[in-house]
């Protein structure tokens, strides 16, 4: 048995090298509400391809139509033309949706970290807030160790250490 092949394969034979599905995938078809007139799109990597496709397309059905539906009025309203500019996919769109999302997601993280952090900001919160009474403050001191700093300190340890020798 011999499979059945679309009209567009058969009139053409297999002058470009294109599956059933990929044409059932790629070719499109739209219409006016209450009007005869059809719009084929058709959708590939290579725009010289798509036009051939569409153009095939669209002189296989005006040949086949007279005989499907016996119309004698067919005519092609006009060609397709190769339409070099990327349509698919809109990288500068994308683009922005994921700058917009990813600034969303950090507004969403900063405040939810900000809403579940437990941690005491200000004496005002224990007194008035919280009603404890605030004992006292505890200092930070930060000190910056450095090299010579460290040096120093083991030069010192080294003197007391002579010290208690003696």
């Amino acid at each position: 048995m011999k499979a059945a092949k679309p009209a567009v394969i058969e009139s053409t034979g297999n002058s470009y090298d294109i599956s059933v599905d990929d044409l059932k995938n790629s070719i499109s078809i739209s219409n006016q509400q209450n009007s005869q007139v059809f719009a084929l799109s058709v959708e590939s990597t290579d725009p010289q391809e798509a036009a051939v496709i569409a153009n095939e397309t669209a002189s296989v059905f005006k040949s086949k139509i007279k005989s499907i539906m016996s119309v004698n009025n067919v005519t092609i309203v006009s060609k397709a033309v190769a339409d070099n500019d990327k349509t698919s996919p809109k990288t500068t769109l994308i683009t922005l949706a994921g700058l917009v999302l990813g600034f969303l997601a950090g507004i969403g993280y900063a405040f939810i970290k900000e809403l579940t952090d437990t941690t005491v900001k200000d004496d005002d919160f224990l007194t008035e807030t919280l009603g404890l009474t605030n004992l006292g403050h505890i200092a930070s001191i930060r000190t910056k160790k450095t090299k010579s700093s460290l040096e120093s300190s083991k030069e010192n340890e080294k003197r007391s250490r002579r010290r208690v020798r003696i």
